[in-house]
């Protein structure tokens, strides 16, 4: 498991960076947040991420292994969010209303 990332505050623009142990392997993860946006794409999430600061307004988690969304925990810990882009992923099921202006759900399972 690993620790929750971009828990930095907006408008600046930076990357962090996680390592990850996992079978013996060294990870990097690198998050992207600029202005409102949190790039988490091609990171290969298994979960949804958390942590994210309240004022985000665009979430991009497009080419994880993502199965499920629970859409009441997260609109609920992020009620600016405006786009929310989960193309790519194994999503078999959205629990709740999904009360987003763009959600990109292509290419998915449900």
């Amino acid at each position: 498991m690993y620790a929750t990332p971009c828990r930095h505050t907006f408008p600046f623009t930076f990357l962090s960076f996680e390592l990850i142990f996992s079978n013996k392997t060294l990870k990097i993860k690198i998050f992207l947040v600029e202005k409102g946006t949190i790039a988490c794409s091609y990171r290969a999430f298994e979960e949804f991420p958390s942590g994210f600061p309240r004022n985000t307004t665009h979430i991009y988690l497009r080419g994880n292994s993502l199965t499920q969304i629970d859409t009441s925990v997260l609109l609920h810990s992020l009620p600016a969010l405006r786009v929310l882009d989960l193309r790519d992923n194994m999503i078999q099921s959205i629990s709740g209303p999904l009360s987003v202006d763009v959600a990109l759900l292509q290419n998915n399972s449900i």
